[in-house]
């Protein structure tokens, strides 16, 4: 059974089910009173207005109207010998009993009353009366009642549907497939449902298109040096300078090794949990990182500056954090003039700990600065994968943290990681 016919139903149900509970009460309470009032012997009557004569005419005009006022669907009148009402009311509606006159009361002063009982009624009434049957009202309402809750059901099942039908399309590979904009605007928790759908279906359609954009990268970053390859190889053959072709084919191997090398950790760190996180001390790592490279920046003739006024302590992984300091700060010593220092600061900002690497080069061209964090993007023409600064971001981000990069004025590039210091 759909959603749509259960809402209908159990709504229908529901209602149905309490229009006639209550149409059942009030005919009970109807049947009751009726009953009630046939009741009221005329027998009884006679000998309560009887009661009443003895205290005089007042005494049985007030009893008249406080019965009229008790049940007001019976109308009891007195007539004397001259015709005469005695409250000067105009005789009207039915007799109750057949031989009415056969009631009478005799006032202390022999005054003698004809007593008359009728029962109230007018056409109009009638007429109610024959709609208003207790049967009639319950068809009419659950006549209501199901439509009210198929227009009821439908309001709620319509969003539903649409939200249905737009995962079904982003399914079957409609990846730009979004909420209709009057079900995202929606207040409730429908239109939060659209919302997080439409934040959903962006994530995945930028997931999706940047691993195809990684593949067309890889894909074109291996073709390179397999050609190469192919060339040394076919040269090799020939006989001719075979050692320098060897080399030549060693030296590619060795660059297709430390692409797919670098290929691997990007996909190890893209998918890494944090289930590996502990407490360090960011100033120790730094400084291991320094000395690693300081290693290949002594052969260049660079130097590298570090300073730092305390040792912050951040919550992460030790090798994911160490392998970001040092594809950023490796960058910089490839970048920098010989002869150049690259500066290693360590600050606090704010609830983060900031590392910024600052090296004296050329620096990046102002339209490439927002291109350089993506895989195999290379701002100059060498011969790096351009994965770098990729894995380093990545990483920043699992850590809940940022990494930038701009041109300084007096020349040279700084990249700054932060990272939400404890």
């Amino acid at each position: 059974m759909s959603l749509f016919a259960r809402i209908w139903l159990s709504y229908w149900l529901m209602m149905a089910a309490t229009l006639a509970a209550t149409l059942t009460v009030t005919f009970l309470l109807a049947v009751e009173r009726a009953e009630s009032l046939d009741r009221l012997s005329p027998v009884v009557l006679a000998n309560a207005a009887q009661a009443a004569a003895q205290r005089g005419e007042f005494g049985l005009r007030d009893w008249v109207l406080q019965e009229w006022h008790s049940n007001p669907e019976l109308q009891i009148y007195f007539i004397d010998p001259a015709g005469r009402e005695l409250t000067n009311r105009i005789i009207a509606g039915r007799p109750l009993v057949a031989n009415a006159d056969s009631f009478s009361v005799t006032t202390p002063a022999g005054r003698r009353y004809r007593m008359r009982i009728h029962r109230v009624s007018n056409f109009v009434f009638d007429v109610w009366n024959i709609l208003l049957q207790p049967y009639t009202l319950i068809a009419l309402a659950i006549l209501v009642s199901g439509a009210g809750s198929a227009l009821l059901a439908r309001y709620v099942t319509r969003p539903v549907t649409c939200l249905r039908e737009g995962v079904r399309m982003f399914a079957a590979g409609s990846l730009e497939t979004r909420m209709p904009a009057n079900l995202r605007g929606r207040a409730d928790e429908l239109g939060a449902l659209a919302r997080d759908f439409d934040a959903m279906a962006e994530n995945l359609r930028a997931l999706i298109a940047s691993k195809e954009e990684l593949l067309r990268d890889v894909s074109h970053e291996l073709r390179s040096p397999l050609a190469r390859l192919r060339v040394a190889t076919s040269l090799a053959r020939r006989g001719s300078e075979q050692e320098r072709h060897f080399q030549r084919i060693d030296c590619e191997m060795k660059r297709l090794d430390a692409m797919l090398g670098q290929l691997l950790r990007f996909s190890r760190v893209a998918s890494a949990p944090d289930s590996g996180f502990e407490l360090l001390r960011l100033g120790t790592l730094v400084e291991e990182c320094v000395a690693d490279a300081a290693v290949e920046a002594t052969m260049e003739r660079k130097t590298i500056e570090v300073s730092f006024s305390q040792d912050l302590s951040v919550f992460g992984d030790r090798e994911m954090l160490r392998s970001a300091i040092e594809n950023v700060l490796r960058n910089a010593v490839r970048f920098a003039p010989e002869g150049s220092p690259i500066d290693v600061v360590m600050r606090r900002n704010s609830y983060s700990a900031v590392v910024s690497i600052v090296d004296q080069g050329p620096g990046v061209a102002e339209d490439d600065l927002p291109r350089i964090f993506d895989p195999f993007f290379r701002a100059d023409a060498g011969n790096g994968a351009g994965l770098g600064l990729s894995i380093a971001q990545r990483i920043i981000s699992i850590h809940g943290g940022t990494i930038t990069a701009r041109n300084r004025a007096s020349g040279g590039l700084e990249v700054e990681l932060s990272v939400p210091s404890r």
